[in-house]
């Protein structure tokens, strides 16, 4: 058999083949294997479809550990149906595990292909050719017990097995190493999510299947130091760039990663795709990214990324695609859940960004500053500002120094119209950070008046407090922005508009826009500088 699973373990009875007995693993022989001694193409459909079962039921259809009970279940042929384990098992699948499974070698697939190309029917949403003992109306795709990647990890290994069933040596041994890396893929996907206990037991696997796979004893012995042996010079580099992508670093990660001539690599491409921080702009990374997601289906982090690339660039409804991607793989994480909600926050859907942040908090680490901070920025922008500086207050109890918590608690005093705390906030956000280039703006507006004689609220904080409008210093802050920001973001380029025509003396607003533009005149940010120095000198030439 190609694929013969319980030679990839470790049970002392029911996983090997005894010198002079029956040829084949008792866990995963077909009927005839066992009564008449024969096996062909259908006896390893058999052997895939109960690997399917066990995929999807997360239990061998066959569990005992005696060599005896499992050649007399062999035998028998019998498998009860998944749905009786797990009813939450789509009816379609269960009709392609049961005809895969059929005692009668005539009444299952004939190939490996036929099985794989009702498991790409089902994944694709197609009414499926498998023919159950009744007829059974199609349900969803996907049932709330299985996970995609179930699915796909039995497609990969059909898929696998239809390239052949050749009976040479050579030929084998090369089915093995496909196998190995489809094992290796879900360990890298299960690694990248976070998930190293499933990781590792791929990983086994993998090299169970080929123990010279270079990948996969990488990742083994970045995962279980103590565990391997000698590394080439090329595995070493490849463990490096685990150790430096976990340290999230990404300069030793690069380094790494070349010295191990593993850029272009499925490694290479994933690790780098997930580097921290802001994804760079540019359809290269776009690419790269789609890419690694092409190569790791299983991944949740990836299709995220892809959100984020998105959501930052502003498109807000292909963040909105790739999210879609993500819940087919894990619609209950909390990573899905927070991305979801930064993306409400990007689209100004507040209410459905809280719902979002809360199912995330509730579902995770409900301490996570991140997550705290991400639903106050949402209660802050739906006016809840005393909502939020509670969160904050315990967000900047642990993190002091953190400039964004600080930033957004001078907007939840900004919009509560407490002029003094929110330009105090506003002013530690810089000094942690002097190229915030929001918390400039908000300083400035604030300085030069903000919303007076047009906001009742306004009107009464600054009567109380006239010390916080000061116009010379607005003009400053202003200039500090536009030097941040260089037009980069439209929201600012307005707010910069509409705190220079409170200024007497505009000259040196639009000397600086005119200046910066002047580096990349056709670039979004340099039009947008060119656009606030034109309406300046309109509006100043009409006073």
């Amino acid at each position: 058999m190609l694929f013969d699973f319980g030679l990839s373990q470790s049970e002392d009875l029911s996983a090997l083949t005894l010198t002079g007995e029956i040829l084949g693993t008792p866990r995963y022989m077909a009927p005839e294997q066992v009564r008449e001694g024969t096996a062909d193409a259908r006896s390893d459909v058999y052997a895939l479809g109960l690997i399917l079962f066990e995929l999807l039921t997360r239990r061998p259809a066959r569990g005992s550990r005696s060599r005896e009970e499992l050649i007399r279940q062999a035998a028998a042929g019998g498998v009860i149906p998944p749905r009786r384990t797990d009813s939450s098992i789509d009816r379609r699948l269960e009709k392609i595990v049961q005809q895969a499974l059929a005692p009668r070698p005539d009444d299952r697939y004939q190939t490996a292909a036929a099985l794989a190309d009702d498991l790409t029917r089902f994944l694709q949403g197609e009414r499926v050719l498998a023919r159950p003992p009744r007829t059974v109306i199609p349900s969803s795709p996907l049932g709330r017990g299985v996970t995609a990647a179930s699915v796909l990890l039995a497609l990969t290994l059909v898929s696998l097995a239809a390239v052949g069933w050749s009976q040479h040596r050579r030929e084998e041994a090369r089915s093995r190493r496909i196998e190995a890396d489809a094992h290796f893929r879900l360990a890298l996907a299960r690694y990248l999510d976070g998930d190293t206990l499933t990781a590792r037991e791929q990983v086994r696997t993998a090299l169970a299947s080929d123990p010279k796979e270079p990948q996969a004893r990488a990742l083994r012995a970045h995962l279980e130091p103590r565990a391997t042996g000698t590394l080439s010079a090329r595995e070493r580099a490849i463990v490096r760039a685990f150790g430096a992508f976990a340290g999230q670093d990404s300069a030793s990660l690069r380094a790494a990663l070349r010295s191990a001539d593993a850029e272009e690599g499925v490694i290479g491409r994933a690790l780098v795709s997930l580097l921290p921080g802001k994804p760079p702009d540019g359809s290269e990374f776009e690419s790269q990214l789609r890419r690694s997601m092409e190569e790791l289906p299983w991944s949740l982090r990836l299709p995220l990324r892809l959100a984020q690339y998105y959501r930052l660039q502003g498109d807000n409804r292909r963040a909105r695609e790739a999210l879609r991607g993500a819940a087919r793989v894990d619609s209950l994480s909390p990573d899905f859940w927070a991305e979801t909600a930064a993306l409400g926050l990007a689209r100004r859907d507040l209410e459905g960004g809280l719902v979002a942040v809360r199912r995330a908090r509730s579902q995770g680490d409900s301490s996570s500053v991140e997550l705290m901070l991400l639903e106050a920025t949402l209660l802050g922008n739906a006016g809840r500002g005393g909502p939020a500086r509670d969160l904050l207050r315990r967000v900047i109890s642990v993190r002091p120094d953190h400039a964004e918590a600080w930033y957004q608690l001078g907007y939840a005093h900004d919009v509560d119209h407490q002029l003094l705390p929110a330009i105090d906030a506003y002013e530690r956000a810089l000094r942690l950070d002097p190229a915030r280039s929001k918390a400039w703006s908000m300083l400035a507006n604030l300085r030069s008046g903000a919303s007076r004689n047009t906001c009742h609220g306004c009107d009464t904080a600054y009567a109380a407090h006239p010390e916080a409008y000061h116009l010379a210093e607005a003009k400053r802050c202003l200039l500090h922005a536009l030097r941040a920001d260089r037009g980069r973001t439209e929201w600012l380029a307005r707010t910069a508009l509409d705190v220079a025509l409170r200024f007497p003396d505009r000259g040196p607003v639009i000397a600086l826009a005119d200046s910066l533009a002047a580096d990349n005149p056709t670039s979004p940010g340099g039009l947008r500088l060119i656009e606030l120095a034109r309406r300046l000198r309109l509006n100043s030439a009409g006073r």
